[in-house]
């Protein structure tokens, strides 16, 4: 289970959360409206900092062509993890940016 926040709000009970800071960039003349998107953990690293858990963070670029969104891991804890340290390396790394489907079903389902 996910959810997005715009700013994230760490709570007591959910220590087994890890968060991922993503940033969004619409290159389309379409308004863009997210509610979801998939996110593929194998390819993020887990840092521990401050107040709980964080993954690389991302960067996904929408352009409405039928070849998807690229995406791009940036390297490192993002910088609202504070001074985090690494946990784990991910299962499956990344090489620089990539296509990927990420908002292919919303894309879809909105009528276009």
């Amino acid at each position: 289970m996910t959810r997005a926040r715009r700013v994230p709000a760490i709570e007591e009970d959910e220590e087994m959360y890890a968060v991922c800071s993503t940033e969004f960039v619409n290159e389309s003349e379409e308004t863009l409206p997210v509610t979801q998107f998939a996110v593929r953990c194998p390819q993020l690293s887990l840092f521990q900092g401050g107040s709980g858990f964080w993954t690389n963070a991302m960067r996904a670029t929408f352009s409405a062509d039928s070849e998807g969104s690229q995406i791009e891991i940036l390297k490192g804890p993002p910088a609202q993890a504070g001074d985090a340290t690494l946990v784990c390396r991910p299962r499956s790394p990344a090489s620089g940016r990539w296509r990927a489907l990420t908002f292919s079903r919303l894309v879809g389902s909105r009528g276009g």
